[in-house]
């Protein structure tokens, strides 16, 4: 049987890059950990509320959407990721309106060709693949 596989985001602390990973918390501080080659293992410590969760779902290039994205879709509008608080699922919470739609919705009825990442909620623009 496969466990389930989670996938993190976290922005380095003290600076602008991110990482991708596993996620360790323990007393308020956070670390991403990467595998690395020949039984290596990378560890950075992150800044806590930069962290989000992998949805699963990827925009029209191609770029995994993360918890805390932000997305602007095809009809000009733009939505904020969030995890449900029951941790079950992800929600589109449109962006200066009070309208939220389950995240498979853009997915499901319009494909992956409906959104682009733009940015996060901690509005710093991630280097790799806005654009």
């Amino acid at each position: 049987m496969q466990g389930l596989n989670y996938r993190f985001r976290g922005r380095v602390l003290f600076g602008t890059e991110w990482r991708y990973g596993s996620l360790i918390q323990s007393g308020g501080q956070c670390w991403i950990v990467q595998p690395g080659g020949k039984n290596e293992t990378r560890i950075t410590a992150v800044e806590p509320r930069s962290i989000g969760l992998g949805t699963g779902f990827y925009d029209r290039n191609g770029k995994e959407i993360f918890e805390n994205d932000i997305l602007m879709l095809n009809s000009g509008k733009a939505v904020h990721v969030r995890l449900v608080s029951n941790g079950i699922g992800f929600q589109m919470l449109y962006v200066n309106t009070r309208e939220v739609n389950p995240l498979s919705v853009i997915f499901d009825e319009y494909g992956s060709n409906n959104a682009k990442v733009v940015g996060n909620s901690m509005k710093i623009r991630d280097p790799k693949g806005v654009g």
